[in-house]
């Protein structure tokens, strides 16, 4: 048993001395660097992920943003991060960690993230951000993916029409998986795709383009698609009746904000003449119209989700059923005398550039 006790004794003394040696203190360092880099880690999600107003105001400003309307343009928004870790350091544990800077994409701010691969070993991810953190000689990267820019169509019947809705399509999405970018394509997209320079203060942006060929590519390089017409009209306009995912009877809403026949003001331009002044006061304090002295427009997320439907930049679409009607809000949209819908659109021309959103279609595994 005394044998037993002193060989115990000899080995525990044994592990000590191994860690307590010089050959072996880096590791005893490295330990202490990894577990509090661990640490660190729900804090650098938090700041991706759920950004907010108040974790770099002065951010919010540089950008243009709005603090009420834009706070989710900030979330998983490298050119937002960038910003904010501006002179940033992290303490965890004792240990100081800093951003390890990287090629300039962001004019204006120190750069921290690249842009990296859509795959990490072989599983299907949306856009990848390299960001790695460093203290003293310890480096780790992190991978912060864009989980927020996207919003999932629900599977159901939809109505495509043609813009004076003369023409119907019915289609549905049943059994397929259909992600919508919530923002039309932006500035800091398109240089961090094409690894070129954009000045901060024009990074958030509607990238604008007259190439139709272009902005199919910008997609693809994303993984994603050109966003169609029937897509188009499937975010900006409310079901009759979202219950009902094969309803027999379909009408399309005229805006994305009310139902078809509700008593919102748009749906009563053609009924209350009488208070056509107090009508359009309401209408021209939200939208931006040809009859609306001011430039306001409306920019609250659609039923959808989905946000800048109608911002007073025109976007094309893919439109293979009605292929002379690809470009949408190129006149701010609506005459209020005349009662046209917002969807008027017109075909296709070289000499105007415009905005665009890509959607994406994954399988059930790569969900």
């Amino acid at each position: 048993m005394k044998v037993l006790i002193l060989l115990l004794i000899l080995v525990f003394g044994a592990i000590i001395g191994y860690f307590k040696s010089p050959k072996n203190s880096k590791t005893l360092k490295t330990l202490e660097y990894e577990k509090a880099f661990l640490s660190i880690l729900p804090e650098i999600n938090r700041l991706w992920a759920k950004a907010r107003w108040e974790d770099a105001p002065e951010c919010g400003v540089l950008l243009g943003l709005d603090p009420k309307l834009d706070r989710k343009k900030m979330s998983c928004n490298p050119v937002w991060m960038n910003c904010a870790l501006q002179g940033k350091e992290l303490e965890k544990l004792g240990v100081q960690f800093s951003f390890t800077k990287t090629r300039e994409v962001i004019k204006g701010v120190e750069n921290f993230l690249t842009y990296s691969s859509k795959q990490i070993d072989g599983e299907h991810h949306n856009n990848l951000y390299k960001l790695e953190i460093q203290a003293d000689r310890f480096s780790k990267a992190v991978f912060l993916e864009d989980s927020c820019h996207q919003v999932y169509l629900p599977q159901r019947t939809y109505l495509d029409e043609n813009s004076n809705r003369s023409e119907s399509i019915y289609w549905d999405n049943l059994g397929r998986f259909l992600y919508i970018d919530r923002f039309m394509f932006t500035n800091w997209e398109y240089a961090y795709l094409t690894k070129s320079k954009i000045d901060l203060k024009k990074a958030m942006e509607v990238y604008k383009s007259s190439s139709k060929t272009d902005q199919k590519k910008l997609c693809l390089k994303q993984g994603k698609r050109l966003l169609t017409s029937r897509l188009f009209n499937a975010i900006s306009t409310i079901p009759l009746n979202l219950s009902q995912s094969n309803p027999r009877f379909l009408k399309n809403s005229f805006d994305p904000w009310s139902r078809y026949e509700s008593r919102s003001p748009l749906n009563q331009i053609d009924e209350n003449t009488d208070d056509w002044d107090q009508i359009k006061i309401q209408i021209c304090s939200n939208f931006k119209f040809k009859d609306c002295e001011n430039e306001n427009y409306l920019n609250t997320p659609s039923w959808m989700g989905v946000v800048d439907l109608f911002n007073g930049i025109p976007h094309r679409l893919n439109n293979e059923f009605f292929p002379n009607e690809s470009i949408v809000g190129i006149h701010n949209t609506r005459d209020l005398e005349k009662n046209l819908h917002l969807f008027s659109r017109q075909e296709e021309t070289k000499e105007i550039e415009v905005g665009f959103r890509c959607y994406q279609e994954l399988t059930e595994l790569d969900k």
